[in-house]
């Protein structure tokens, strides 16, 4: 059996923790190490944290000001995934001033995965990242949005850490959330930024209503209220599962609070009626974004498009169903072949092994994103530590609730603890304080390792900025993503409405989805159908006559983009109606 490092880690990884290991021992025993240089840069900061509206303020500046310093060799990203699809077609219908859209004429040839096409063409997502994306749309490119949303992000856990620390640790731990989420290692780390599906709005809203908990139990008042009930809203407009989750240890706070305070009913009451007026808005709200959606207030455009197209549950104690009938071969592929057998991997088997399996995976995955690096290594070293202070108990409370809760689902993406990620800073900005406090035999080790640790952190950020922006695997894997975006830009570029028919081989790789289309089907330059075998192509030709046909080929090597005119025409006919082959 081979235990060789090189097979469980990359070579830079393990250059990183010996770097590491070498920071560690030099701060054990020269504690006092530029200590002159800490000092100057710690006092600054601390005059600096001072400003409490500018710092909050400054970092969503910052992260935007250091992105855009990137745009002439880094441009916005293109969507590769079928979910990044699904948000822009949400943020589209909205920006259209729509909540969802009519169903398209003959839209068997629109089908696609992660979209609802009846009773309403629509996103199956919650309207949270779609409403950023619209955002960012009406300001020049969707993209926009995403990085807005980012940078709200990253100002709303420095706002939600002033309501935990002190403020120059709150201030250390905007900087540490800005340095993490633009020096992310590669598309995997860094995919909040450099995706249209990231997590950063619902860490927003996890950010606030952590940040409302110790304003209220400190002064209550009505605007923290709303502040909370702005939070949970956000939550639930983009993650309602794990932002319930994470409103149980809030709950629980509040409701401890007032039985222990015989005042604390009274005092909170203003902020509880402010949160529940803003809660009771967007409860409605969501109630008529389900109307429209699918006709029923109660059910939501996610839950449909699971009714409709998956046989595999959400959560562990559910059983496979039957495989269900698709009527193309791409939908077949992705939902009873990849889904079945992706869950009948992550499902946590009802075994030790099973179990011990799925919860470590997942747990690593958190543990890498979450908790990087030296900063994750502070926080195991002073658990225990961090356990003797009731504020960072509380927050290893709601971790806690997080992980219970993502344990009991199927599925699993880094984006999903995203509600917690306020919850994450705060702990490691208290591990950093508690180890600077550890002074065995009065020598003032840990201040020495504190100090060198997050330097660590930092001095890594132009190794990171290398792995991230220059990530060639992410790029070869997403070429595909690019030819697309090229066909459709030669085409916008013509004169005229094109119509393009993809038509895929047996051996289509099930992640690469070329037909999705935006919210304005009648208008759209471009649109893009799929090859439906044995489904008569001549009516749908003929209600879209106006526009030029294009054959896509995606599994031809490099794909092709051919007009097909005359014969060519009714010859695309003719094999659409032939049976399919066996």
């Amino acid at each position: 059996m081979d235990f060789s490092l090189a097979g469980r880690f990359t070579t830079f990884e393990i250059r990183a923790f010996v770097v590491t290991a070498i920071v560690i021992a030099a701060a054990w025993f020269w504690p006092r190490a530029g200590s002159g240089l800490f000092s100057r840069i710690e006092r600054a900061g601390s005059r600096l944290s001072l400003r409490k509206t500018a710092c909050w303020m400054g970092m969503g500046v910052l992260l935007i000001a250091m992105r855009l310093a990137l745009w002439p060799i880094e441009k916005a990203p293109v969507p590769r995934i079928q979910d990044e699809f699904s948000y822009l077609l949400a943020a589209d219908t909205f920006v259209h001033g729509r909540l969802t859209n009519p169903t398209p004429p003959y839209w068997v040839f629109f089908e696609t995965v992660f979209v609802n096409m009846r009773p309403t063409y629509m996103s199956k997502y919650m309207p949270g990242q779609g409403a950023a994306l619209a955002a960012g749309q009406l300001l020049g490119h969707p993209w926009i949005g995403v990085l807005l949303s980012v940078a709200a992000m990253c100002a709303a856990i420095t706002w939600m850490l002033q309501g935990w620390l002190p403020p120059r640790w709150a201030l250390l731990g905007g900087l540490l959330v800005v340095s993490r989420f633009f020096f992310g290692f590669g598309y995997d780390m860094n995919y909040w930024l450099e995706s249209y599906w990231g997590g950063a709005v619902a860490a927003t809203g996890g950010a606030l209503a952590l940040g409302a908990l110790p304003r209220i139990l400190r002064r209550g008042g009505w605007r923290q209220g709303a502040v909370l009930g702005l939070g949970v809203a956000i939550l639930v407009f983009s993650r309602p599962y794990e932002g319930a989750v994470l409103c149980v240890p809030l709950a629980a706070a509040l409701g401890w609070r007032v039985l222990r305070e015989r005042e604390g009913l009274r005092r909170m009451a203003p902020a509880m009626a402010a949160a529940g007026c803003v809660l009771g808005a967007a409860g409605a709200f969501l109630a008529y974004y389900n109307w429209r959606g699918t006709g029923d207030p109660f059910l939501l455009p996610y839950v449909l498009n699971d009714r409709t197209y998956l046989s595999t549950p959400n959560f562990v104690w559910q059983s496979m169903g039957p495989p269900l009938t698709y009527r193309t071969p791409q939908f077949d592929a992705v939902f009873n072949t990849w889904c079945r057998m992706l869950w009948s991997r992550d499902r946590l088997a009802l075994s030790w092994n099973g179990i011990r399996w799925g919860l470590l995976r997942k747990l690593d995955l958190i543990q890498t994103f979450y908790f990087p690096a030296s900063l994750g290594l502070m926080v195991l070293v002073t658990f225990w530590r961090l356990l003797k202070n009731r504020k960072a108990r509380f927050l290893i409370a709601v971790w806690l609730s997080i992980a219970a809760g993502v344990a009991l689902t199927v599925w699993f993406q880094r984006h999903y603890p995203a509600p917690a990620t306020a919850a994450a800073f705060g702990l490691m900005v208290f591990a950093i304080r508690s180890l600077r406090q550890w002074k065995p035999g009065g020598r003032p080790v840990g201040l020495g390792m504190s100090r060198a640790l997050v330097g660590l952190y930092f001095a890594f950020i132009p190794v990171n900025m290398s792995l991230s922006w220059h990530d060639h695997t992410i790029a070869n894997e997403c070429w595909w993503a690019c030819t697309r975006a090229g066909f459709e830009e030669q085409l916008r570029a013509m004169p005229g409405k094109h119509l393009i028919v993809v038509r895929y081989t047996t051996q289509h790789h099930p992640g690469k989805e070329w037909v999705f289309n935006g919210a304005d089907m009648e208008g759209a330059k471009v649109l893009w159908a799929r090859e439906v075998p044995g489904a008569d192509m001549a009516g749908f030709l003929a209600c879209f006559k106006d526009r030029r046909l294009w054959l896509v080929e995606p599994d031809k090597e490099p794909p092709t983009l051919e007009e097909l005119k005359g014969d060519a025409r009714q010859t695309l006919i003719d094999a659409a109606v032939a049976p399919p082959p066996r």
